[in-house]
């Protein structure tokens, strides 16, 4: 396994752990600062570039597409509360 492949699914790990505690209730791990928003949607979009640089093969695509899809759930969830906001 690559060391660009395991850096991507180290972000991955980071962005499912950091969207655990995002969802938790506020008084269980404190409350979520614009620091860890940030964070949220940089984590998945820098798995998904180190990915590239990963040597050809599943091990490659893998993360690339978790990473991928976290970024599109992300996104979908901004936009549907600002969406929310809106009103």
């Amino acid at each position: 396994m690559n060391r660009y492949s395991i850096f991507s699914f180290i972000f991955l790990g980071i962005f499912i752990l950091l969207a655990y505690l995002l969802s938790s209730p506020p008084g269980e791990f404190g409350h979520s600062g614009k620091m860890q928003i940030i964070t949220i949607m940089l984590m998945p979009i820098i798995g998904f570039l180190i990915g590239f640089k990963g040597k050809k093969g599943i091990l490659k695509w893998v993360p690339i597409i978790l990473n991928f899809f976290s970024i599109c759930s992300i996104i979908l969830i901004f936009l549907l509360a600002y969406g929310i906001g809106e009103k």
